[in-house]
């Protein structure tokens, strides 16, 4: 009795997924030139080399990831933030937050920082690093106007110079947008009221209600537009 042996099988690595190939068929297919080898793991072939565009891998899971360019919006309500754009001016970023869109929704949506869309395809950054957390927010109304006191952790006071500058002017744009523009900001480290820098007048430290005006120069003559509403983070 004679006992068959099956044809020896083994998988060959192509960029299409993995070929079956049987002892018999090696001998009948072969390939006549490396150009039709790379045609047939569906790679095109060229005269000459051109880079290739590389696209950012977005961890769906991450905080501030962009899913999706139109992310459903039911239930949903607009909110803006400010990010920080080539040449250190301060620049708005749409996003969808749940219900209700308030103060502490909003800075905590800033905190959260740029998509990955936005950081590597529009250059968007932030001031504030992901160790700055939000305690709460306070509305006040004084005879000078409605007053909105931002409190956050001590590692906020761990900005200087142009960061400061910037981070403050963040918090500020992101404020105003979200009450009204006129409104005046107050910041405190752990309930503790500090001064901060404003743009105008020199960069010196401001103890009393900031407003956007104290940060115009940092805003674009023209803004450029963003096209990607993200659904914020929770």
């Amino acid at each position: 009795m004679t006992t068959r042996i099956p044809p020896v099988s083994r998988k060959v690595p192509c960029t299409g997924g993995w070929r079956r190939r049987g002892a018999a068929a090696a001998g009948v297919l072969v390939m006549a030139a490396s150009g039709l080898a790379l045609a047939a793991c569906g790679i095109p072939t060229q005269a000459t080399a051109h880079a290739l565009a590389v696209t950012p891998k977005v961890n769906a899971s991450a905080p501030g990831a962009s899913t999706t360019a139109r992310p459903t919006r039911s239930g949903l309500l607009p909110v803006t933030v400010f990010f920080i754009a080539k040449g250190a001016y301060v620049v708005p970023a749409p996003r969808y937050v749940k219900p209700p869109a308030s103060v502490a929704t909003a800075v905590d949506t800033l905190l959260a920082g740029p998509t990955t869309h936005e950081l590597y395809s529009e250059g968007l950054t932030t001031a504030l690093s992901p160790s700055i957390k939000l305690l709460h927010t306070t509305r006040r109304t004084t005879h000078t106007g409605t007053v909105e006191i931002i409190d956050f952790t001590t590692h906020f006071g761990s900005l200087s110079g142009t960061q400061e500058v910037l981070g403050v002017a963040q918090v500020v744009f992101t404020v105003s947008e979200t009450v009204q523009p006129n409104i005046g900001v107050l910041f405190e480290i752990d309930t503790i009221p500090i001064p901060v820098p404003i743009a105008s007048g020199g960069g010196g430290l401001d103890g009393s209600p900031v407003h956007q005006s104290d940060y115009a120069s940092l805003r674009p003559a023209t803004t450029p537009s963003t096209t990607t509403a993200t659904t914020a983070p929770h």
